[in-house]
């Protein structure tokens, strides 16, 4: 019984930390080649 009701938090945790850790990742990588293009056009 604990393990079925444990088991969709957890799954929930890990799901938003992977979802996190991507779109972090992304942010990242969208503000390294963002930032000069916004600093150029403007």
């Amino acid at each position: 019984m604990l393990d079925m009701l444990l088991r969709p938090q957890i799954n929930c945790q890990a799901r938003v930390g992977m979802l996190n850790f991507y779109t972090t990742g992304r942010i990242q990588s969208q503000d390294g080649s963002w930032k000069p293009h916004q600093k150029g056009s403007h």
